[in-house]
């Protein structure tokens, strides 16, 4: 299952998470998950950023 939050931050912002339940934690380049460089992802997100982006502009 993936969930997917929107809020206002900064990617200066240090990410603090609950070790009990993530290994690891950071931000990720808009372009750098629509494009799956390296990584998986979930193959919705990048059809929910276009969204985002499209309401943010």
């Amino acid at each position: 299952m993936s969930l997917w939050f929107v809020f206002t931050g900064s990617k200066d912002s240090t990410i603090v998470p609950d070790e009990t339940a993530f290994a690891a934690t950071r931000w990720w380049p808009f372009l750098d998950v629509k494009l799956h460089t390296r990584y998986s992802f979930d193959p919705h997100l990048p059809r929910f950023i276009d969204k985002l982006c499209t309401r943010l502009a």
